[in-house]
């Protein structure tokens, strides 16, 4: 006659429960003060970054700018980040705000004009 295993409160009480929460992905937002700047101005990058709602303070984010970076700045305490950069040249560029987390890296990217400076519009020598 085979017999039957019953579990009772008895048996479970050997059981190691494991119980973790699985966190969501960092949050990156980034703005610029300008889209638009005479060569020789300078624009605000601003941003934050969060995790479920909730600052990351004293982390690393770098400031790019068409493919080098030009600063590492570190968060503030509610997760804030600035960084004033003067754009010399006039042209066209690609500013971003990069967190790298753990295997993934998040960015934020806004395009910048640069426009002659009036100086330079007018051939103004220095």
């Amino acid at each position: 006659m085979a017999h039957k295993r019953v579990w009772t409160v008895d048996n479970l009480v050997n059981i190691n429960l494991v119980s973790f929460k699985v966190r969501e992905w960092p949050t990156l937002t980034s703005t610029v003060s300008q889209t638009e700047v005479a060569a020789g101005d300078t624009v605000d990058i601003d941003g934050m970054l969060t995790i479920e709602g909730e600052p990351l303070a004293e982390h690393k984010v770098d400031i790019v700018v068409n493919d080098v970076v030009v600063k590492t700045v570190e968060t503030y305490p509610e997760g804030g980040f600035s960084f004033t950069h003067k754009f010399e040249d006039p042209g066209s560029y690609e500013v971003k705000a990069k967190f790298k987390y753990h295997e993934k890296t998040l960015e934020r990217a806004r395009n910048i004009t640069v426009l002659k400076s009036i100086t330079d519009l007018l051939n103004i020598p220095p």
